[in-house]
């Protein structure tokens, strides 16, 4: 039996397409791929930028050289590169402060060359311009050593989430997206992954793998392309009929960066269907889960289908079944040269605030993803499960499968509110991990980072090196760069034959052993009046209000006169200046915490010898009880931190059922934002919120009350029936926090938020309608 080469049988892309391709088909093909040359690895975005910065650097270099950059780069040579170095030690010196910044600018200039030539740079040049690239950098001064890695352990993980809870302050979007953060700090420890598991790390910015603009206009030699096309018609044309022929002009396109699927390309197909394909897609309909762990390709985050939720039957005959979940890390770094998934089976944790498969549950509930009807919480653990049956799955529904487990927040006609499809960016997430540090007195940024090399050091040791390997996506030559760079052993005590102190050892190990609550985290009035008459500052102040009054001179508003000329440059100006003053403040920001993190130790050591005690007396300032505007926050903080622990295992279930109830409810609510300088209020000072009794709800309010806040029942009571001062006020309130809810009238499709929580539908038709409703029938004028 001879072996061709063909498939079994027909499948149904060949019946749509008539068959095989005639052989001219692939002889153009053949002409296209000699002409495009190698295909490129798909470099990550991150790389893309890093070229993209470094083709800057090299473009500037070879304007003051008054040589053309590519044809430079395609002739390179050793004594160009070393130009290109001495070129960086003048204009870079004191900005590039490590020597690895000066080795990744040499690492994308040698991949920008091989891009530009399709080959490796020879050896000895790489030799010789990898000396002379040491040779600048001790010239700079460079730090050739990293600097320290904090990493986080349990009791840091602890001390993090207790700031969030109890001592943030910050204002979310909603209270979901503070419980995001809750479930990101517990799953980024225990399972030590990166952030592109988990969230979404695409940029804005599409580049090409060399660093240029992404080209969406058409080929790079369109003349080629033509007459490869007109050859490949005129080909078909004159090939015999038959099943083997198959005519259309589209089959030569092709990607401009990679080569796509031959057989993906077609542009018409058939209006038949065979019976089985009908058959799939009649069932596929109707089921909950397809059983496959890919998601969304576009954005690599984790979905809904990525955990599966089990009811396991408790050994032990009378106890309560055992609720577990198995977390799927699909998305890794480097994913597509060598695809990596990681599995990690998750239970309930004695200590709730690291109890992660219960805040996943609790939200799982309010995304209302499960097949099944749940009235409470309670019935996962008393459902009746088959003899024949060891545990039941809680399937997810279809449609909520490819949802995104943490979202981003965003504006919609509903008001500022976490999305129901957008992915977490991980810039966010970023920004959240910072705000944390910064409020949990940490010296240095806490970054994701942190949490990773935490959780590879816990299990370092402790599992086997292979299951080690396999959570850190490295082979074992690479993990010693994520361990802990104080040694895990003390080699003191081996030495002496003593016993070690376990407790100076973790805690000398620990990353929060010198966090400081009292830390500035904002600016002084001498720092901010000095920031205020920065010469600069002024000057970009001037031109943002002769902008401003030339636009009130044209008979404008600035929300009118976005597009025009003068809206631009008022545009242009009010970004650089926010820009400058973003800058200034950050580096006195930085500057303050470097400066009490220096002195506050030796002040508080000389204060025995002065007698003072004002070092001692501030420190537990910051760690009284906080007043909180929701009052499910205040409930879970008591639970959390002041709430005894549960002596019986009964005890321990109602606390935990308690528990994702709150967080249920919690997530539903939201704060207000505040503006300006907030002062400090404690508990003592402000009873805690108690829970609104119902009441009657009028249909007239007070004239100086906003009508979207009186409507937002995620809002504290105190916050919806907030009057402002002045009816400008009012409107400037409802113009720049409500904009988005107040335009969703202009479709006709929203309904009056004072008359739906009076159980009466109104639906205006327009924006002045709504208006005009909220003045004659709820009391409170809009501006016009």
């Amino acid at each position: 039996m001879g072996f061709s080469g063909l498939p079994r049988r027909k499948y149904a892309q060949q019946e749509k397409h008539g068959g095989r391709k005639s052989y001219l088909y692939y002889a153009e093909r053949r002409k296209l791929h000699l002409e495009r040359g190698p295909t490129l690895p798909e470099y990550a975005s991150n790389t893309n930028i890093s070229a993209a910065s470094v083709r800057g650097k090299w473009s500037r270099f070879c304007s003051q050289a008054c040589q053309d950059p590519d044809t430079l780069l395609k002739n390179l040579t050793a004594p160009d590169v070393k130009s290109w170095f001495d070129w960086i030690e003048e204009n870079f010196s004191g900005s590039i402060k490590a020597h690895s910044a000066l080795a990744n600018y040499w690492r994308t200039l040698k991949r920008l060359y091989f891009i530009k030539n399709h080959q490796e740079m020879e050896p000895n040049m790489q030799t010789d311009c990898r000396n002379y690239m040491n040779v600048v950098s001790r010239r700079m001064g460079l730090r050739r050593h990293p600097l320290p890695k904090p990493t986080a352990a349990s009791d840091d993980l602890l001390h993090f989430l207790v700031t969030h809870m109890a001592h943030c302050d910050s204002v979310f979007a909603d209270e979901k997206q503070r419980l995001y953060v809750l479930a990101g700090l517990n799953l980024s420890s225990i399972s030590a992954c990166r952030a592109v598991s988990l969230f979404d790390t695409r940029h804005t910015v599409n580049l090409q793998p060399d660093g240029r603009p992404l080209e969406t206009s058409g080929p790079k030699n369109p003349s080629n392309r033509t007459k490869c096309e007109s050859s490949f018609k005129k080909s078909e044309d004159e090939a015999p009929s038959g099943g083997s022929s198959h005519t259309t002009g589209k089959d030569t396109e092709m990607s401009e960066l990679e080569e796509t699927d031959l057989d993906d390309i077609f542009s018409h197909h058939s209006d038949l269907e065979t019976a089985s394909d009908v058959d799939c897609d009649s069932d596929a309909s109707s089921v909950t889960d397809d059983g496959y762990l890919e998601g969304d390709e576009e954005t690599n985050t984790i979905l809904w289908r990525h955990i599966e939720f089990y009811i396991v039957r408790n050994p032990t005959p009378g106890e309560r079944h055992i609720l577990a979940a198995i977390i799927t890390l699909l998305h890794t770094k480097g994913e597509d040269r060598k695809p990596r998934i990681k599995r990690f089976v998750i239970e309930h944790e004695e200590n709730l605030i690291f109890d992660l498969l219960g805040q996943l549950m609790a939200l799982a509930i309010d995304d209302d993803i499960f097949v099944a009807t749940m009235k409470d919480v309670a019935d996962i653990y008393t459902v009746p499960i088959p003899a024949h049956r060891r545990g039941i799955q809680m399937k997810i529904k279809r449609d909520k499968l490819d949802i995104p487990i943490f979202r981003e927040p965003e504006h919609t006609a509903e008001g500022y509110r976490t999305s129901d499809s957008q992915p977490l960016k991980s810039r966010t997430w970023s920004r959240n991990l910072k705000r944390l540090g910064i409020r949990a007195g940490q010296a240095q940024n806490l970054t994701q980072k942190v949490l990773r090399r935490g959780g590879i050091n816990a299990i370092n040791n402790q599992a086997p090196s292979s299951v080690r390997d396999q959570v850190a996506d490295h082979e074992s030559n690479a993990v010693k760069y994520y361990l802990n760079e104080v040694v895990d052993f003390d080699t003191a005590a081996a030495f002496h034959k003593r016993p070690s102190n376990e407790i100076v050892q973790r805690e000398l190990r620990s990353a929060t052993l010198l966090a400081d609550h009292t830390a500035p985290i904002g600016l002084t009035d001498a720092q901010s009046r000095k920031i205020s008459r920065d010469p600069e500052v002024r000057r970009l102040r001037r031109i943002s209000r002769g902008l401003t009054a030339r636009i009130r001179a044209m008979g404008l508003t600035i929300k009118d006169a976005a597009g025009t000329e003068a809206g631009e440059q008022k545009r242009r100006a009010d970004a650089e200046l926010n820009s400058m003053l973003t800058c200034l403040r950050d580096k006195a920001k930085e500057r303050n915490r470097k400066r009490h993190f220096r002195d506050t130790d030796t002040a508080i050591f000389n204060q025995q010898y002065e007698g003072t005690s004002g070092a001692a007396s501030g420190d537990g300032q910051s760690q009284l009880p906080r007043y909180y505007h929701i009052s499910e926050r205040a409930e879970l903080v008591r639970l959390l931190c002041y709430s005894a622990l549960a002596e019986t295992t009964e005890d321990a279930h109602h606390r935990r059922l308690e528990y994702v109830r709150l967080l249920v409810r919690w997530q539903r609510r939201k704060e207000s934002p505040r503006r300006g300088k907030q002062a400090a209020v404690s508990i003592q000072q402000m009873p805690t919120p108690t829970p609104p009794k119902a009441e009657i709800i009028p249909e007239r309010y007070d004239p100086l009350q906003c009508p979207f806040c009186l409507s937002d029942l995620r809002l504290p009571q105190v916050d919806r029936q907030k009057r402002k001062c002045k009816t400008n006020k009012l409107w400037d309130h409802v113009e720049k926090i409500h904009c988005q809810e107040l335009a969703a009238f202009d479709t006709g499709n929203r309904r009056c938020g004072i008359c739906s929580i009076r159980n009466i539908d109104f639906l205006p038709s327009s924006r002045n309608e709504f208006k005009n409703h909220t003045q004659t029938v709820h009391g409170i004028r809009l501006r016009p």
